[in-house]
């Protein structure tokens, strides 16, 4: 199968209810360690774990290995969680200094921004229409512990009149209307480092590619602002990632829950700027995954959480971690926490065994050459997936392989 484009979005692709409500982020499992005395008591257990199996010189969990990840969390120690996942804050500022807005011609605008995205940081780039479904409903607040409703300056008349982003006085969040589009960005995780998971080494390397998600999308943010343009930098504030970057064209949603890309795979993680900055958008696309997760399912076999589901799609999730009303795979987020308690990081297994880290050909070859789905086929491509290295080799040292 080629990658094709499709004239669809996100929500027809995944049938999304007409009900559908937006999601509020404090039921974000990051968001929950702020307020959720379960999820709080994982996390405090995995730190222990991680200092243990230090201690314990485990292999990719060495002293070296612990520095590593030190380094990767010293440029914004104590800042990363909040500019990763609460809005507004130092490195995501939903304001900032504005030049002179001028007219500019949009296609070749177009093409600038996403050559100077790469530039700043990111791997791969593309425009989506910002769908609001896809807006958190709620934004949570560190200082109040509580959740504050984002909305958009046409939901009411005394909103009208708001042109830049704008917190009130009782903590609503209120994005002006013309904030129509979305500029999402791809940055890839080292392949590497990735087959030490789930140790310390792919969780420092996914640590420091949050920083420069950071830095790029407050670049990025900061060059459209120069522009005249309204700019909010988010990497998981603000809005959900995998549907806008689905409407980017970056990519298909995979049975690990995991935005797929037909170059990268699964080693990847995303983020993105909403603007008003006029820009030609992009289209979904489509190159097999749907067809080859539902045989594949090699990332639910893979998971020591048994927190995949290798049946089909469904609509409702598994708790209240995910909103119901569209379909896809299901993903415990409780079980997956609780096995990163135990082995001390985020894990990654489910991104390191994902055949699309091969490319998109090596599984398009497989899909061309399948007639018709069959059992005999399902079976046939759980064989050959898992064919070749696997990953975490405990006698091999990854500061030693050139």
């Amino acid at each position: 199968m080629r990658i094709q484009r499709l004239n669809t979005s996100a929500a027809e692709l995944h049938d999304i209810a007409q009900d559908y409500s937006r999601y509020n982020q404090k039921n974000n499992i990051f968001i929950r360690l702020f307020w959720d005395q379960e999820i709080q008591r994982l996390e405090q257990a995995r730190q222990k774990n991680a200092e243990q199996y230090t201690k314990d010189n485990r292999p990719g969990y060495s002293r070296f290995d612990k520095a590593f990840l030190a380094g990767t969390m010293n440029f914004m120690r104590e800042k990363i969680a909040q500019n990763i996942h609460i809005c507004d804050q130092e490195f995501n500022a939903w304001n900032g200094e504005k030049g002179a807005k001028e007219e500019m011609d949009t296609p070749a605008l177009t093409k600038a921004i996403k050559k100077a995205a790469k530039m700043y940081g990111a791997c791969a780039v593309g425009i989506a229409p910002l769908d609001r479904r896809w807006v958190y409903s709620h934004w949570y607040d560190l200082q109040t512990g509580q959740s504050y409703p984002i909305q958009f300056s046409d939901e009411a008349s005394e909103y009208m009149g708001i042109q830049e982003p704008t917190l009130l006085e009782n903590k609503a969040r209120i994005i002006p209307a013309g904030m129509k589009t979305a500029i999402v960005m791809l940055f890839e995780m080292d392949s590497e480092c990735l087959k030490y998971s789930p140790t310390l080494l792919p969780y420092a390397n996914g640590r420091f590619v949050y920083s420069e998600m950071c830095m790029t999308t407050n670049s990025l943010a900061g060059l459209i602002r120069e522009l005249g343009y309204n700019a909010i930098p988010s990497v998981n504030c603000t809005a959900l990632n995998i549907p806008l970057a689905i409407d980017a064209g970056l990519g298909q949603i995979g049975r690990n829950g995991k935005l797929i890309s037909p170059y990268l795979g699964s080693r990847i993680r995303i983020a993105k700027v909403i603007t008003d900055l006029p820009l030609d958008v992009d289209q979904p696309i489509d190159f097999g995954v749907n067809e080859f997760c539902e045989a594949c399912r090699k990332c639910a076999r893979k998971c020591p959480a048994g927190a995949i589901s290798s049946d089909s799609k469904v609509r409702s999730g598994m708790d209240e971690l995910s909103n119901d009303g569209y379909l896809r795979w299901a993903i415990d987020h409780k079980k997956c926490y609780g096995y990163w308690s135990e082995c001390g990081t985020n894990c990654n297994i489910c991104i390191t065994v994902c055949s699309y880290n091969r490319g998109y050909k090596w599984t398009k070859s497989i899909l061309n050459s399948c007639k018709e789905s069959s059992t005999l086929v399902d079976n046939l491509l759980d064989a050959l997936d898992d064919c070749g290295p696997d990953i975490f080799d405990s006698e091999a040292s990854f500061w030693l392989n050139s």
